[in-house]
């Protein structure tokens, strides 16, 4: 016994839709896959067959339960990155010093270029400039680019630069050789006299300039002592000039003191170095000298003699004055400096390639896909395909009725059958229409039949005649 259902034409797509795939709904869960093509007729050899759902195994079940399917992990995985590159990115990039010029503006110019006069001019050691030369020296530190510089701008370490000169900024440089040491009794040191002529009879200092700086205690204890000379005078008319100097820090536990002499050394040769009325000079500098070694240890003597002998230098040779880069014809009006800018490691290029290689895969494989589709065979009949509820019930119609040229207006002259006994889906035109009823199926009466066989791997359509 079977039932029949007639549709009124207002019901006739969405419920005779929904009757003619109950039973079909219901067999495909009972089977491993569920190949729906061929509930409408597509042969085994159908060429729209592959065009639709594929036999997936069971295994494949959680994915295509996801978005998209095996795409859907592609799409969780690219969720996951977009949270871990975050933590990539500021991991592996950091912000550091990078080696640039800046614009010269204004303060201090050592070089003039051609138009540099040739006047003997004492440098003044308690000028604010001054100060601006021996800071900049100390800025760069002992590991950086240490000489006399062509030039100082005004603000030349800012929270986005720092001065930092490279060799086309020297002009020169001093170098200090250690050399003898001078050691005293704890008499001595007692008395500045007797510390000036055991200096002296080293016969190490030149005799034309001869200029010391002491720290006393008011015990007339000697706790520190510098010693200077120059081996030219305040006439002097040679830009190039040595000293030998003497340095003794925290007599009262060394008993000891230094001797250096130093030296200039030119870098650019066609610049030409000021000259200075070297008395005058040393005198005016001394005192900022033992400042600079006082309270450190004799470690320092060196360096800190070279820092103020390029600073001296440098003050000399901008002539006392301030200078502005709008006002002269400079060579060049840039100094090295390091500006802030980030630094990117390795790893970042690293997920950046891996992020190019999967879009040039993924670029491929869309260019091979729409290829291949484009010259398919299988494009002809995508026409035919059906969609929506209404083309399904249509291509239903046609295969169980063989009538290939059925409209959708005829759909509603039909009507579908099922009996439960011998699994069959029939279909036969109504006698009378516009009219719902059920009925016992009489399956003499039917023109085509359509059989599920729930033993085999997928369900076959079989047409018969109206007589068997």
């Amino acid at each position: 016994m079977g039932i029949i259902y007639r549709p009124s034409p207002s019901f006739k797509f969405t419920v005779q839709y929904t009757a003619l795939f109950y039973e079909v709904e219901a067999e495909c869960f009972k089977a491993s896959s569920c190949p729906m093509v061929k509930l409408l007729g597509y042969g085994q050899n159908s060429q729209m067959e592959k065009m639709w759902i594929s036999q997936q195994p069971k295994w494949s079940c959680p994915f295509r339960k996801l978005p998209g399917g095996f795409i859907g992990l592609l799409m969780i995985a690219s969720d996951i990155f977009a949270i871990l590159k975050n933590f990539i990115v500021n991991s592996y990039i950091y912000d550091q010093n990078t080696q640039t010029t800046c614009d010269f503006e204004y303060v201090l110019v050592a070089d003039f270029g051609d138009s540099a006069p040739s006047v003997r001019l004492a440098p003044v050691a308690l000028w604010s400039i001054s100060f601006l030369a021996l800071r900049a020296l100390e800025s760069v530190g002992r590991g950086g680019t240490q000489g006399v510089y062509s030039k100082v701008n005004y603000n030349f370490n800012t929270n986005s630069t720092t001065f930092s000169p490279t060799k086309d900024d020297l002009l020169g440089k001093w170098n200090c050789a250690e050399s003898t040491n001078v050691t005293f009794t704890p008499d001595d040191i007692l008395n500045r006299t007797i510390i000036e002529s055991a200096i002296v009879r080293q016969g190490l200092h030149y005799p034309r300039v001869w200029v010391s700086s002491e720290s006393v205690l008011p015990n007339s204890t000697v706790t520190d002592v510098l010693y200077w000379s120059a081996d030219q005078g305040n006439n002097n008319t040679s830009p190039v000039w040595q000293m030998n100097a003497t340095v003794g820090v925290n007599l009262l536990q060394s008993l000891s003191a230094t001797n250096f002499h130093c030296s200039y050394t030119p870098i650019r040769t066609q610049w030409k170095a000021p000259i200075m009325p070297l008395q005058k000079t040393l005198v005016d500098w001394k005192d900022l000298m033992l400042g600079y070694i006082k309270g450190f240890t004799i470690l320092d003597a060196k360096p800190n003699l070279e820092l103020i002998l390029n600073s001296m230098t440098m003050v000399a040779a901008s002539h006392n004055t301030i200078q502005y880069a709008k006002d002269l014809s400079l060579p060049n009006k840039s100094y090295g400096c390091k500006a802030t800018g980030p630094e990117i490691k390795s790893p970042v290029f690293v997920v950046l390639l891996i992020l190019v290689v999967l879009i040039i895969g993924l670029l491929v494989i869309d260019l091979y896909n729409l290829v291949m589709n484009y010259f398919s065979k299988s494009r002809n009949i995508i026409d035919e395909m059906p969609f929506d509820i209404v083309e399904w019930q249509l291509t239903a119609m046609h295969l169980l009725t063989g009538e290939g040229r059925l409209k959708y207006r005829g759909v509603q002259e039909y009507e579908y059958l099922h009996d439960k006994d011998t699994a069959k889906y029939m279909a036969r035109k109504m006698k009378q229409t516009g009219i719902s009823s059920y009925e016992a199926l009489n399956t003499s009466e039917v023109s085509t039949e359509m059989k599920i066989n729930p033993k085999s791997t997928g369900p076959v359509v079989s047409v018969k005649g109206r007589d068997g």
